[in-house]
């Protein structure tokens, strides 16, 4: 996962693969088939994670709201640390997403299970009257994800601190706008 993350699929090479997992090429194919089913894997395993970590701030036991607040924080401050290599979803899909219908269909897929956890915290939202009930949650927890993996592409891409502000910003902005008065 760590090499596909930093180097993409094409750029990670077997060598470099199996001396970083210490497997011989042997074990690699025995195990996951191919370089390919080791991103599967590897995709899957960094789902997992993200899910976990940010499950776990979404679902703190402050305010819906307050959680989605800390969560936005949390991704600002991967935004801008020193270990920020983007969103191994994200860059395989740049990569090889239309290119690949296995990959791509499993992107989709665990992109919809982290979309699904943002939404729940919006849906909680709703139900102890802090935003709107008329909001449409599965909508703006689409609009919140896109602009996360957004942000992803473009910090990678050498946007500005102030560019990525200014999305976050906005980002906060819109939210408000649903909050029950």
């Amino acid at each position: 996962m760590q090499l596909f993350w930093s180097q993409g699929y094409q750029a990670a090479g077997m060598q470099a693969l199996t001396e970083h997992m210490g497997i011989s090429k042997q074990s690699l194919y025995n195990t996951f088939g191919d370089k390919h089913g080791l991103l599967k894997e590897a995709i899957d395993y960094y789902s997992k994670q993200l899910c976990t970590n940010w499950g776990k701030i979404l679902t703190a036991s402050s305010s819906p709201l307050k959680n989605l607040d800390g969560f936005l924080k949390f991704v600002e401050s991967y935004l801008f640390s020193k270990n920020f290599r983007g969103c191994l979803f994200a860059n395989t899909a740049l990569e090889m997403g239309h290119k690949d219908p296995v990959i791509q269909k499993l992107l989709k897929t665990r992109n919809e299970e982290i979309n699904s956890q943002i939404e729940e915290v919006l849906n909680r939202a709703v139900k102890e009257g802090e935003l709107v009930s008329s909001v449409d949650t599965q909508a703006l927890a689409r609009f919140i994800f896109n602009n996360i993996r957004g942000l992803m592409v473009t910090a990678k891409g050498g946007g500005s601190k102030a560019e990525i502000q200014d999305v976050l910003n906005s980002l906060r902005t819109h939210l408000k706008q649903f909050e029950q008065k």
